[in-house]
């Protein structure tokens, strides 16, 4: 049998171990929290480092969340896009509707020619590149678009038509 002075030893050493396991456990803690904090933070610089607007729809059709890139072409801030209908930023809403659908339905979508309406009304032609993106699970929770502004390109090729038919 142990004298009380034992068991006190033993009982502090006890609670030593413990504050140690308990610091160990906050520590590893803190360390998966910073983790997964810098890993949150490179993927957000990874999509505002993109000069294409980027998007993610609900399968509802709402915004789920948008890049610098999309604010500066529809002249709306992220907080306002957020929850709102995809489709309502293009001329033709229903095509647009029909294009995330498309992409809900098939995997993907590649080029798919729309035309974004600034807070403005200034227009940009854009072609839409577009994929589902799933859970660890697998299941579909939305599609990931990015829109590549053609404006120009669109406004060349014009020109050259309009020349090409001066010359017949």
């Amino acid at each position: 049998m142990k004298t009380l002075p034992e068991v006190f030893i033993y009982l502090a050493i006890m609670v030593i171990s413990m504050q140690f396991a308990a610091a160990r456990d906050v520590t590893e803690r803190k360390q998966a929290e910073l983790a997964l904090k810098k890993a949150s933070l490179y993927t957000r610089s990874l999509i505002e480092a993109s000069l294409d607007p980027l998007v993610t729809i609900s399968r509802e059709g709402k915004i789920t969340d948008v890049n610098e890139a999309t604010e500066k072409v529809t002249g709306v801030p992220r907080q306002r896009l957020i929850g709102t209908d995809f489709s309502d930023y293009f001329t033709q809403p229903e095509m647009a509707r029909s294009g995330y659908r498309q992409v809900f339905a098939d995997g993907s979508v590649t080029d798919y020619p729309l035309a974004l309406r600034h807070a403005s009304g200034k227009l940009t032609e854009v072609l839409y590149n577009a994929s589902v993106f799933k859970s660890e699970a697998g299941e579909v929770e939305g599609v990931f678009a990015a829109a590549r502004d053609v404006t120009e390109r669109k406004r060349a090729e014009d020109e050259v038509r309009k020349l090409n038919e001066g010359k017949v």
